[in-house]
């Protein structure tokens, strides 16, 4: 049976329909390295970052010495926390798996340029005017880096071109070597880290020839569909608005699922991010459900 999930292959390029989605960004390697700049950038005296993120957002902000504290979220992905920004002070959100566009845009109109948004899962996400975001393109394409970052920059980024590529596991989750794949792609993972650099040409040039408007529809035609069957069984409570192009479909069950089952049939169900479940600062029992669901 052919494999359903897990990571990406090489993307298949075609011609573009139109222009580049994110031509008015700046072309950086990795989101992670776009939240770096953005600090550095920034400065910021204090951060908010949700509990429920992965590690690789907390490195920038570990190695820039930047105090920070953890908030809250509720099944929806909605704050819920009270955090009143002082002089300097900045929140980040993410934008869960591509469907939290409405609740972006209202953060954007409360907390104003104090607001940075992760679109690592939402790379479909277009420019907020005055509100500095970032996404990933390895989240959505078959490509070894890239992350798009809108920011009012005064200054021109001279930086090297990121060169510290791997296309091993994209080559081989295409020609149907999974497994091969699947170890080379953690080991590709492990070694990305926060340097900031430019996006890889190889990244580039396979990013301008994506049909996107092919892609959007790929992924909200899922998305429906999932809905449709799951929704009864859903915790979580999805309208999917004109525009918004998911990740996956975000199913937190309301009895436990063993995903093994799942494996064995070879459909991989992905989990983001078991390492919240390790953090020890706070009270974060919902944070930990979801990532372990």
């Amino acid at each position: 049976m052919k494999e359903i999930g897990g990571f990406l292959g090489l993307e298949n390029v075609e011609k573009a329909t139109g222009p580049f989605i994110h031509a008015d960004a700046v072309s950086l390697n990795v989101a992670r390295a776009s939240f770096n700049y953005v600090l550095k950038y920034l400065k910021p005296s204090k951060i908010y970052i949700p509990y429920y993120t992965c590690d690789a957002l907390l490195e920038p902000v570990k190695s820039n010495k930047i105090k920070s504290e953890f908030y809250s979220i509720d099944s929806n992905f909605n704050i819920n926390s009270d955090i009143a920004l002082k002089e300097g002070e900045y929140l980040l959100y993410v934008n869960y798996f591509g469907i939290k566009s409405d609740t972006v845009r209202n953060l954007a109109d409360e907390f104003k340029d104090n607001l940075i948004v992760d679109n690592a899962q939402a790379f479909f996400e277009p420019e907020i005017k005055n509100v500095v975001s970032f996404n990933s393109a390895r989240k959505f394409f078959g490509v070894p880096d890239g992350s798009f970052l809108y920011m009012q920059i005064a200054e021109d980024l001279e930086m090297e071109e990121n060169r510290a590529i791997s296309t091993n596991h994209l080559i081989n989750r295409a020609i149907g070597n999974t497994q091969d794949g699947y170890d080379e792609f953690l080991l590709y993972e492990e070694s990305i880290g926060v340097d900031v650099k430019k996006i890889s040409s190889l990244s580039y040039h396979i990013l301008h020839k994506v049909n996107y408007n092919k892609a959007a529809k790929a992924r909200r035609t899922n998305f429906n569909f999932l809905d449709k069957h799951l929704r009864d069984y859903n915790e979580v409570q999805i309208e999917l608005q004109p525009g918004m192009v998911p990740l996956c479909y975000p199913f937190l069950p309301r009895t436990h699922i063993d995903k093994r089952d799942f494996f064995k049939e070879n459909i991989f169900i992905p989990t983001y991010w078991n390492e919240v479940i390790y953090r020890r600062e706070g009270t974060f029992d919902l944070e930990k459900e979801i990532a372990v669901s």
